[in-house]
């Protein structure tokens, strides 16, 4: 996989994460005129599926990454941890880090919210806690997003410097 396609795929990953970031923004607002404990629910859930679906964007860019440039995707039992921590670091002459210290700490409360939300019915989380991660949903896009676009920029100049 060459870089320009790495980046589409990255693109288009990153705009379905800046959808599901708009919805729960939408559904937290309706939150507040809901009258029913079942509707109430209901709304918890999609928001904590629109986080678990946003980490698992943040998963399919990492992975991508570690697969097409890195060459070494983390496999095991903590797999999930030790990809964060792989794509916080460079790797010598190969890729500058994809992930900053503070995005780093921000995903791995993503990734605790990923594994209790995949665990549980809606009506049995904690709606302080999903309604937290919520709130903390829209910073962390960007954070993402920005460390993802420093990171195309590094390997686009990196490769016009060897042309």
């Amino acid at each position: 996989m060459n870089h320009e396609q790495l980046f589409h795929e990255m693109q288009v990953e990153l705009s379905k994460m800046e959808r599901a970031v708009h919805e729960t923004d939408e559904a937290i607002a309706a939150l507040s005129v809901v009258k029913t404990p079942g509707a109430h629910n209901a709304i918890v859930g999609g928001i904590s599926m629109n986080l678990h679906g946003f980490y698992t964007g943040v998963e399919r860019i990492l992975s991508s990454i570690a697969t097409h440039v890195d060459k070494n995707l983390p496999s095991g039992t903590k797999w999930h941890q030790d990809l964060l921590i792989q794509m916080s670091s460079s790797v010598e002459r190969i890729r500058p880090l994809v992930l900053s210290a503070d995005t780093l700490a921000e995903l791995r409360a993503f990734l605790a919210f990923r594994h209790v939300v995949r665990n549980n019915y809606a009506h049995a989380l904690d709606v302080e806690k999903v309604l937290e991660d919520a709130s903390r949903l829209t910073s962390c896009f960007h954070h993402f997003a920005a460390d993802c676009l420093a990171f195309q920029q590094s390997l686009t100049d990196a490769s016009n410097s060897k042309a």
